[in-house]
């Protein structure tokens, strides 16, 4: 009997075992299994790729915004809250303006977007156009589907923020299923920590406007590392911090 009772009790402890640790797996953020190198590489996309050089906005003038767009109370708010996030990460001085030939920066409705492509629901499009070898942005015009937010304010609150940040210098998207607004299949809605984190970087006065891509990146890797480690955000998960990239090299 005291035989059976020993085993009845070790097989309860090993089922215990085994369903804590199930539970601790499925509580593990999905950040926490990104590397250092996928994070690089998710900034690079969304922001260097496709550009020869670092672009964006100057930090020395203020940028004129002017809504043209049928907007309700909704879609005016989520864009007051992007504007603002902007501001504050980036250090950008966004002003709106009445008339649209003062703007900088313009947002319209428009009846569609023509043919299909890889957009945010494919109801929003935003051009921009920078100077050459500066890489000073001049303009961007934001165009959104008329009637796009259809009431849902998840859905307003992920798209105009992913426009916005296309417009003060993300040229491109973060890859499918990275936790950022700037995934155009990705979960959630709203600026993650990862959007947050990649727009201090790029308005870094460390990371020249106008520098190539190629020499940009291992500068991309250190600020980036140091504001990991420095931050140590638990939204962005508990990365192993090496120099994993092939640009990172110099990080110890």
């Amino acid at each position: 009997m005291p035989y059976v009772i020993s085993w009845i009790v070790t097989v309860g402890l090993l089922f215990l075992m085994f369903a804590l640790a199930g539970c601790a797996a499925a509580a593990e953020p999905t950040a926490a299994r990104l590397t250092f190198a996928d994070v690089v590489t998710a900034f690079d996309q969304a922001i260097l790729q496709g550009q020869a050089r670092v672009s964006k906005w100057p930090l020395d003038r203020a940028i004129r915004l002017k809504i043209v767009a049928e907007f309700g109370a909704l879609e005016n708010s989520a864009l007051d809250d992007a504007v603002s996030m902007i501001e504050r990460q980036a250090g950008l001085d966004i002003r709106h303006v009445e008339r649209s030939h003062d703007a900088e920066i313009t947002i319209e409705t428009v009846a569609d977007l023509g043919s299909p492509g890889v957009r945010i629901h494919n109801v929003g499009r935003t051009h921009a156009t920078f100077m050459g070898a500066s890489g000073a942005m001049q303009a961007a015009t934001i165009s959104i589907v008329r009637n796009w937010g259809q009431g849902d304010p998840q859905r307003i609150r992920r798209t105009l923020p992913h426009e916005m940040l296309h417009a003060v210098g993300f040229h491109g998207h973060t890859p499918d299923g990275f936790e950022s607004v700037m995934s155009p299949n990705g979960a959630g809605y709203g600026p993650s920590a990862w959007d947050l984190l990649f727009l201090k970087v790029l308005y870094d006065e460390r990371l020249p406007l106008g520098t190539p891509r190629l020499f940009a990146l291992p500068i991309v890797c250190r600020l980036l590392h140091e504001r990991l480690v420095a931050e140590r955000n638990a939204s962005v998960g508990d990365l192993q911090l090496k120099g994993s990239h092939p640009y990172c090299t110099g990080l110890s």
